[in-house]
């Protein structure tokens, strides 16, 4: 949604400011009446300003953004076992070196 002017757009958000709760059980506790559309609890936020978008990344669909932050969280996983691992027979080797030298 677009307004006119700034005041518009303050005074919208002001009488669509809902809690949570307030949206998920669609019950109007602190809005008036007025403010619901259909008889439903709106969740209304101010938008972000256009070059927080990333734009180059509207193109790709949703199964690809899904199967590249998968990829992400498998390498980084990966990473972090490999961390452990090397952590591991560090400890392991310099416990092996001090008890043998004792």
């Amino acid at each position: 949604v677009t307004f006119e002017t700034e005041q518009g757009q303050r005074a919208a958000l002001e009488a669509l400011n809902a809690s949570r709760m307030e949206i998920a059980t669609n019950k109007a506790i602190n809005i008036d009446s007025s403010a619901l559309f259909q008889g439903k609890v709106l969740r209304a936020e101010e938008a972000g300003e256009p070059n927080a978008v990333r734009w180059g990344d509207l193109q790709f669909s949703y199964l690809n953004r899904s199967l590249r932050e998968l990829a992400t969280m498998g390498i980084t996983l990966g990473l972090v076992v490999l961390s452990a691992v090397v952590l591991h027979l560090t400890r392991t080797m310099v416990s092996t070196i001090m008890f043998s030298v004792i």
